[in-house]
């Protein structure tokens, strides 16, 4: 039968103030006696590290043939206001080149653009 380790108050303030000095659960693990993914769950319960990392949305800009900005927004916003699903803006988007569309669609890059 697996041993249970019981994690006093103390305990859990110490291994988040740990965490928070950038020690690896691998290092806090190891002198508390512990599993890392204990550790690792034990902080995610305190909100103290994220359960998944946030992830970067594209944003997206549709212009009409003349030029002017019909939406802009991510593929999701975007599809629900042209009345699309997403996969049918991907593949216009994917398509736009060689096809006589009565819209652009433009991928937006805003990377270092708030350096």
């Amino acid at each position: 039968m697996k041993e249970t380790r019981v994690f006093t108050t103390k305990m859990l303030q110490a291994i988040i103030q740990k965490n928070r000095a950038g020690v690896p659960f691998r290092k806090i693990a190891a002198e508390y006696g512990a599993d890392p993914d204990t550790i690792r769950n034990m902080l995610i319960r305190n909100n103290e590290i994220p359960t998944r990392m946030p992830t970067c949305k594209n944003s997206y800009t549709i212009y009409d043939r003349e030029g002017n900005v019909v939406v802009f927004g991510t593929s999701k916003e975007c599809a629900e206001y042209m009345g699309w699903k997403r996969n049918t803006l991907y593949g216009f988007l994917s398509r736009q080149h060689y096809q006589d569309l009565p819209w652009t669609i433009v991928k937006e890059d805003f990377e270092g653009a708030l350096q």
